[in-house]
């Protein structure tokens, strides 16, 4: 056998497998998605049917189709969310006509991610809905599936497109290799046998190193920048409001009570425009260490954007205490701190409010905590100020 036939019989079985390899990894990384999106849907509507199942003493909700409205705000999953009668007669729904005249929809508890796609809406039961109680309802949602199907589409395509290039560019290399170190020399070798050339060739061959952990970095990357501040990286706003929805859910559950405060820094701006945007940053990180080391672990801390941050204070604390450690912190940025030989001086404004004397829904508390914060910006800055 030829050498060259055996390369190309090589060269054929790393392509070959290398496809399957990307088949089957696509069919992974399908799964995966469809998976992420179920329990995505799943979990949206469960906390739905917890809001509306709240026992009236309790609950939090006023205005059944203002929630159905900020649920669709929060997701692109779902056309329209609708609540019905049994017999699937519409009672509620949002947007306004956005009802169809005929649906089947399917049982939460029945969808999976093989009829993702082939479902267009799924219903789970609630038992408490406007004066009437302990009559059963249907909470629907009608599915986007050209959203879903394009999430899925680009989500797999993204993912493997560096495998894909990978996979291309180690063929190409593979040629490049075994024709320039082993059969450029094994020609030259039996040319030099032969008596057509003089000389006996040179060659040195070198190894390839791996690069297939790529992918496996950016996915990394990816998902930190999803929950993640990449300036200070600490939970984003989207991360710590998922933490605020965890924290309203255990109080409630456990009867306790908690705290949210919003930290403002004082002329931030200021410091932005007189000493550069990379000193803002290094304040901001300054910030961030100060916050870390002087909160308690159980509490959480997150940057919402800018010089503001969300601090959840957990557990059932006397509102004095809390304000006690309010004011250390508040102590600890009342100075004169030194960066890279600057010297600065950016106080801060907090506003906090208390779960439940204040509100009893994340976007309460955290209006409550930001009016109080701007209340006491307005006062002069460098102080605390509660929600009213």
């Amino acid at each position: 056998m030829r050498f060259k036939t055996l390369n190309f019989i090589l060269l054929s079985t790393l392509f070959v497998f290398g496809s399957l390899g990307l088949y089957f990894y696509d069919t992974y990384l399908k799964q995966k998605c469809e998976t992420f999106m179920v329990d995505t849907i799943r979990h949206t509507m469960y906390d739905l049917t917890l809001l509306f199942n709240t026992p009236k003493e309790d609950a939090s909700i006023k205005n059944p189709r203002a929630l159905l409205d900020q649920t669709l705000r929060n997701t692109s999953l779902f056309k329209a969310l609708c609540i019905t009668d049994t017999q699937g007669d519409m009672l509620l729904c949002a947007p306004k006509n956005a009802y169809p005249d005929s649906l089947d929809p399917l049982r939460l508890d029945l969808l999976t991610g093989e009829s993702l796609l082939d479902t267009n809406a799924v219903y789970t039961l609630i038992y408490r809905f406007g004066k009437r109680e302990q009559t059963p309802f249907r909470l629907c949602a009608i599915l986007d599936q050209h959203y879903i199907h394009t999430y899925l589409t680009k989500t797999r395509a993204i993912q493997l497109l560096l495998p894909a290039l990978f996979l291309l560019l180690f063929l190409l290399l593979y040629l490049f290799v075994i024709h320039r170190l082993i059969i450029r020399p094994i020609e030259q070798i039996d040319t030099f046998l032969r008596g057509k050339s003089p000389l006996p060739p040179r060659s040195k061959i070198t190894e390839i190193e791996n690069l297939s952990k790529s992918l496996q970095r950016q996915i990394r990357k990816l998902q930190s920048l999803a929950y993640f501040d990449p300036l200070t990286k600490l939970p984003n706003r989207r991360s710590i409001e998922n933490a605020l929805d965890l924290a309203i859910a255990s109080a409630n559950r456990d009867k306790s009570g908690f705290a949210v405060a919003l930290l403002d820094l004082d002329r931030f701006k200021e410091v932005n425009d007189t000493l550069g945007h990379e000193m803002g940053d290094k304040l901001l990180r300054y910030v961030t260490k100060t916050l870390k080391n002087h909160l308690r672990k159980i509490d959480q801390v997150g940057r919402l954007g800018g010089d503001e941050f969300l601090i959840i204070f957990h557990q059932d604390k006397h509102q004095e205490q809390i304000m006690h450690a309010l004011e250390r912190l508040r102590e600890l940025f009342d100075r004169e701190i030194h960066l890279d030989g600057a010297k600065i001086r950016s106080t801060v404004s907090i506003g906090v409010a208390f779960y439940p004397a204040d509100g009893m829904e994340r976007e309460i508390l955290i209006k409550k905590a930001d009016q109080a914060m701007y209340r006491a910006k307005a006062e002069g800055g460098n102080r605390i100020a509660s929600a009213e």
